[in-house]
Formats: C-alpha cells, sequence, structure tokens
C-alpha cells in the first residue's frame, strides 16, 4: 500500500451491490440502493380464502375461492372482480373443483396460464382441468386415475404444462395438446413443495423435506442442489413458495408461528442475498411475471404485488459486502455517499472493523453477527440538521477488514436512493502538514483532524474532480451531457437524430473516418455506423464503359451498343427536350470517358432506422460526406426482396425464417410482412380445405 495515496473501495455497480444482502432493501435496475417498493393488495369481502392464483401478460388475476369452489378474475385497470359462473361448483363432474377448506390441508388448489388455456388443479379429485380462453370451454381433462393429488402448476414458453404431482413425489409434463410428455424426479424428490421456471425454461423444484432448491434442464436432467443452506439462514426455517425472475434471482417464502416471516432472496448460484416483506402465517405461492413479483401469504391467504409502483416499505437495511484492506490495524479514514434524499426519507450508515474475519471459536463475523453483540459504530446520519449529509470521517476506526451496514427510512412514498458509496483508506489528514507539536496529544490530534476535514473534503473533492478531467476527452467514458461539446471539438456538427450510443462510436472512430474522407471506404464505414449495414456502392463510370477497339470490344460480352444520354440538337433526331444540349464547341474525343465519371448510386438498407428523422440524416451524411463535384443518387430500402426490381443481398433484402401473422393497424401489407395461409394442420379438411388434386389426397 502506498502511504502517500489513497486507496478506496466503492459501491457503484449492480454486481458490487448485489455481493452484499438486505431487508426490505432492493438494487434497482440502473444499480442504485433503494428500499424495495410497496406493496398492493387485491382482495374481496366475498372471497372467503384465496388459494391459488395465475396472472397474465396485462397484470389481471385468476385466483380461486377455495371454500366455495370458484375462480375469480381481477381486472387491475378497474380494481373489479367478476365470478367466472361457467365454470367452478364444488363436485366431481367436468367443470367442477374439490379444493379444502382447511389451509393447513394444503389441498386448495393451483393455476397456471397457456396462451389460450386455464389449467386447474382439480387437487381432491386427482386432476388438472384444462379451459379454453376467453369462452372457458372444458378442452380437456389431464392425470385421471394417473395423478395423486396434483398441486403447483407451471407453463413454459413452447405451451407445456409441469404438475408437481406431490403423492407420488415427481414432476408431470404434458405437451401444449393435453398429451403425456415424460416424468422426473421421482429418484431424488422427497417432498416436492412449488416449482418454477426460467426465462430459458429451466425447472426449479422446492423440496421441503430435503430443504433445498433443485435446478433441472428443459430435458429433464438434474442441473445441481442450489439452495440447501436455509436452517444457517433461520434455525426453524420452513419453506413455502418458490419463484424465479427473469435474471434468475430465487424467491423462497417461509410458513410458521408469528408475523416475523419474510419472502428470501438467493442469487443464481444458489448465494443469500437478504429478505423483504413482513407477513403472518404462510407464503402459500410466489410468481414472477413480467418482471413483478406476486405473492399469496397470510391468514387469508391475500394476493399481493410485492414490487408494485404505489409506494415503498418504510424502513430497510443493507449489509455491504466485506472490505478487504489486505493489512493489518488499517485506519480507516473517510466514507463519501452519492445519492438522493427527498423530503421525509433519511440514511444512516454504521461500520465495524477488526483484523480477523472470524471468532476464535470460528464462527464468521457477518452483519448479523455484529448486530447480535451490538457492536455498530455510528459513521454518518443524513440529513442532519434538515442538511444533507454526504460524507464523514472514521472515528478511529483500524483492522483489516471493515463492515458497513446501512438503514434507510422512507414514508412509504418516496425512498432514499444511493448511488454510490465510496470508503477511502488509509487515514493521511492535512495534520502531517502541520508541525509535530499538533500531534502529541491524542484528545486534540482528534479534534484537530475532524476541523481540518472539512477544509480536506473540499480540496479533496476538487482534485477528483481534475484527475477525472482526461475521461471528459475519452469518446466512451464522457457524460452524455459532454458529447455535443467533444464533438464541436471534432468539427463534428450537433444531430440530435444520433443515438447516443452511435455518437460514441462516431466519436471513438473519427480519425480513421477523416483520412478516408471523400473515398468510396470512408462513405462506406460511417454508413454502415449510422445504418449498422454496409451499403452497396455503384459508381457509373463503371457500368458504362465506352467501346474502346482493341481494348474491350468484344460485342455481346463488355459491350453494349446504345444511344448517348445527350447529344448536339440535330432536327428531328435529337431534338426532344432533355436528349440534346447546347454547347458552344464541338465535343471532345474525352467526352465518352468523362461523361458518368461523377455520378454514383448508393443502396442502403434502412430497417434499422426508426423513423423519419433519422432518414433524413442519413440523407444529409451521404450529401456531407461525399465529394463536392460528384452526384449521387440514394436508393433505400425497408428489407423487401422484389425479383426483377431490386434483390441485393444483406443490402435491400433479409432471409429470414417463418412469418408473422397478419395483424390489421399492426403489420398487414400483404405480400411484404404477411402471407396467406390456412390454420388447418391436415392436408384437406372437409368445408376447409378440399380441392382434390390440390390439398388432398383420394387413397
Amino acid at each position: 500500500m502506498n502511504e502517500k495515496e489513497f486507496s478506496y473501495f466503492a459501491l457503484n455497480h449492480r454486481d458490487k451491490w448485489a455481493a452484499g444482502f438486505g431487508q426490505s432493501t432492493r438494487v434497482t435496475p440502473e444499480g442504485y440502493l433503494s428500499l424495495w417498493p410497496g406493496e398492493r393488495v387485491a382482495s374481496a369481502d366475498e372471497i372467503r380464502r384465496t388459494s391459488g392464483f395465475a396472472v397474465d401478460g396485462r397484470g389481471n388475476l385468476f385466483i380461486i375461492d377455495a371454500p366455495n369452489c370458484r375462480i375469480y378474475q381481477y381486472l387491475t385497470g378497474c380494481q373489479q372482480f367478476h365470478a367466472l359462473r361457467c365454470i367452478g361448483g364444488c363436485g366431481s363432474l367436468p367443470g367442477q373443483f374439490r379444493f379444502s377448506s382447511k389451509a393447513e390441508q394444503r389441498h386448495l388448489g393451483w393455476l397456471a396460464l397457456g396462451q389460450h388455456t386455464l389449467y386447474v388443479s382439480d387437487t381432491l379429485n386427482h386432476r388438472v382441468q384444462a379451459f379454453y380462453l376467453p369462452g372457458y370451454q372444458l378442452r380437456f381433462i389431464l392425470g385421471v386415475g394417473e395423478l395423486d393429488h396434483p398441486k403447483d402448476l407451471q407453463v413454459d414458453r413452447r405451451g407445456r404444462l409441469y404438475v408437481l404431482d406431490e403423492g407420488h413425489r415427481q414432476i408431470v409434463r404434458y405437451n401444449r395438446h393435453g398429451e403425456f410428455d415424460g416424468i422426473w424426479g421421482e429418484a431424488y424428490l422427497k417432498q416436492p413443495q412449488n416449482i418454477a421456471l426460467d426465462a430459458e425454461d429451466n425447472l426449479y423444484v422446492l423440496d421441503s423435506a430435503g430443504m433445498c432448491v433443485l435446478k433441472l434442464s428443459p430435458q429433464g436432467e438434474l442441473l445441481g442442489i442450489l439452495v440447501e443452506r436455509f436452517t444457517a439462514i433461520k434455525a426453524d426455517f420452513q419453506p413455502a413458495g418458490l419463484a424465479v425472475d427473469d435474471r434468475q434471482m430465487i424467491y423462497v417464502g417461509e410458513k410458521g408461528v408469528g408475523e416475523d416471516l419474510h419472502i428470501y432472496i438467493f442469487d443464481p448460484e444458489g448465494e443469500y442475498r437478504g429478505r423483504f416483506g413482513q407477513y403472518d402465517g404462510e407464503c402459500y405461492q410466489l410468481q414472477a411475471v413480467a418482471g413483478k413479483l406476486y405473492t399469496n401469504w397470510g391468514k387469508r391467504g391475500e394476493i399481493v404485488l410485492l414490487n408494485g409502483e404505489g409506494g415503498f416499505l418504510a424502513e430497510g437495511i443493507y449489509y455491504a459486502p466485506r472490505f478487504d484492506s489486505q493489512q493489518g490495524k488499517t485506519p480507516w479514514h473517510r466514507l463519501v455517499m452519492d445519492g438522493e434524499l427527498p423530503a421525509n426519507t433519511k440514511v444512516q450508515i454504521y461500520c465495524y472493523a477488526a483484523d480477523q474475519k472470524e471468532t476464535t471459536g470460528r464462527t464468521p463475523i457477518d452483519g448479523q453477527y455484529i448486530d447480535a453483540h451490538n457492536e455498530w459504530r455510528p459513521v454518518l446520519s443524513s440529513p442532519r440538521n434538515n442538511l444533507p449529509t454526504q460524507d464523514a470521517l472514521f472515528d478511529d476506526v483500524q483492522g483489516r477488514y471493515l463492515w458497513l451496514k446501512i438503514r434507510l427510512f422512507g414514508d412509504e412514498a418516496q425512498t432514499p436512493l444511493i448511488r454510490r458509496l465510496t470508503v477511502y483508506l488509509p487515514r493521511i489528514s492535512y495534520l502531517r502538514y502541520l508541525p509535530a507539536t499538533y500531534q502529541e496529544d491524542k484528545t486534540g490530534k482528534s479534534i484537530l483532524e475532524r476541523y481540518l476535514s472539512l477544509f480536506e473534503s473540499l480540496s479533496f473533492d476538487l482534485e477528483q474532480v481534475i484527475a477525472r478531467v482526461p475521461a471528459y476527452f475519452d469518446a466512451r467514458a464522457t457524460p452524455a451531457e459532454f458529447l455535443n461539446w467533444l464533438g464541436g471539438w471534432l468539427a463534428i456538427a450537433r444531430d440530435d437524430n444520433w443515438p447516443e450510443a452511435k455518437q460514441r462510436e462516431l466519436l471513438d472512430n473519427i480519425f480513421p473516418l477523416y483520412q478516408q474522407r471523400g473515398t468510396i471506404e470512408g462513405l462506406k464505414a460511417l454508413v454502415k455506423l449510422y445504418c449498422g449495414r454496409e451499403p452497396l456502392i455503384i459508381e457509373h463510370f463503371q457500368q458504362y464503359q465506352p467501346l474502346v477497339l482493341a481494348a474491350n470490344a468484344v460485342v455481346g460480352r463488355s459491350t453494349v451498343v446504345g444511344r448517348p444520354r445527350t447529344k448536339p440538337l440535330i432536327l428531328e433526331t435529337s431534338s426532344r427536350i432533355g436528349e440534346f444540349r447546347l454547347v458552344e464547341n464541338p465535343g471532345s474525343a474525352e467526352e465518352p470517358f468523362t461523361a458518368e465519371a461523377f455520378y454514383f448510386t448508393i443502396m442502403v438498407n434502412t430497417t434499422r432506422l426508426e423513423n423519419a428523422q433519422q432518414l433524413a440524416s442519413l440523407r444529409r451524411i451521404i450529401e456531407s460526406e461525399k465529394p463536392a463535384h460528384t452526384h449521387c443518387r440514394i436508393i433505400t430500402s425497408g428489407g423487401e426482396m422484389q425479383l426483377g426490381v431490386h434483390a441485393f443481398l444483406e443490402v435491400d433484402t433479409i432471409l429470414s425464417r417463418g412469418y408473422r401473422p397478419m395483424r390489421l393497424g399492426t403489420h398487414a401489407i400483404i405480400g411484404r410482412q404477411t402471407y396467406v395461409s390456412s390454420k388447418y394442420r391436415y392436408e384437406g379438411a372437409i368445408e376447409a380445405r378440399s380441392r382434390i388434386g390440390i390439398d388432398t389426397v383420394l387413397n
């Protein structure tokens, strides 16, 4: 460690924040620390006990009322419940259900949504019923005589249904037509309780007897045991409820006695990353849908959107990852926080330092251990005296390792936001510039150091700004608001139609582009940078070469006999406007070679441009970058191939797979975006497709 300079640790990125763990806190998609978003409850008085639920792509809910054997739909737009009267009722007939009315028996029914199908696990009838949406006609019944207390249901991207067969301790899969597609887990599952799917269709199974979460591939191969340390988090942990979000973060609920129950978070490798929420009773089900996390918890089984946008939890705690200075008895110097503190919000930061990362009894030192021994020391509280505080000195904090605890407070409508947290070490204060006599008294030294730190903070921050000046001249690192300023230095005119990423790429490559300016290679490179595809440039003189005897005079191969584009005025021969030109002197011998010398055509695929303004910018780019004495014809294409008109691969033609269905008002250009086909799977269908010799074969 260089004693003449500061070292520092920084929490300024999503991955770095994720290395710690929190309670009722989260890391935002932008990589900031905040309170967990607030709760929004969907409940109705007529529903005695909600159980299974499913969420569609618009956030509407389907909910089972277990005691009444009914299914309700909750429309989030108008916040209203509607009972599905066409199905339901207690019984064993098709369309009826049998659920237990007692929560402790855990036979309350489950739901899952396919693209056009609502699946219901009719638990006590030992079957799964599938209903067509939106009319709720019964499509098929699965598992009769095969399933024993079917429980959790999940549908993957291909429409395949996964059924947790609790009685047989296995997972059964059916394809989207209701046909059997395999059995998994019968050899290693002990007491499967919940299942979940990630964005890649990997299957996760919560096994309450094995106290673990298992991960299986879409082919049924066991990929590993991800979470198997529940008791290390909480001695009497009883897992209940499982979900996996788009980032493969794993959420596990719990059940038990009391009101201190939470949702626990684990990363894709199974490492514990914190907890949030608070409820009593049981977390019956968790669902991660389109970036939102839903749960069914509590004694009445309330359906709760845990990360809704209506507010935030009132308080949260975050434990930062342990910092290691690599040197014993390191004097920690300063902490700097960069963030936002709206009105009625507050942040408190505490620290603890030691030379060992575990106790003499080999117990790891972590945030909970320091909490239990009440050894946290306050470092920063903001705001203070109604003024925001962004930095603070560590008061005689020494040790190789440093732990930080951050408490966030909100008013349930707003949350504090921490963008960056920086810790500086070792202690190097302005006191070293004063005579030694000022350092002799320990009490006076501490007071003087804190006093000098006021000036040190100001000058140090200015020095940091000066040290970062070179970044403003780096196209990849300069802030977005300085891009136009940097472009002005490089003689690049401002154009608001350039996306930020392309602006940075242009500035980063401007010197080689300037070296090629006015050439075919330079124009191609610039257009490719803007459009994402390399254009085709055709120089006319190469296509219209004059006939030169004994050089390129192979008739039918290298020559074309035709008339010149412009001829002198000759009555009754070339006297139509546009076919002749008036000249003072007769044409020179070089004229056939120069007639097409300054004309060229550029063909550009513009499918990646977003609007007409960007297309206009493309034309300005070409006009400004081509040689001034040349004439250019610009041909743009949306990527449609037209045989006999234009079909230049990678320029105005895209060979794609499949097709999109025709949707009026969205994409319905017949012959370009769509083609007319049949929805029937078989070649011949009476009254649909029955043309003998065309789509029907008589056997």
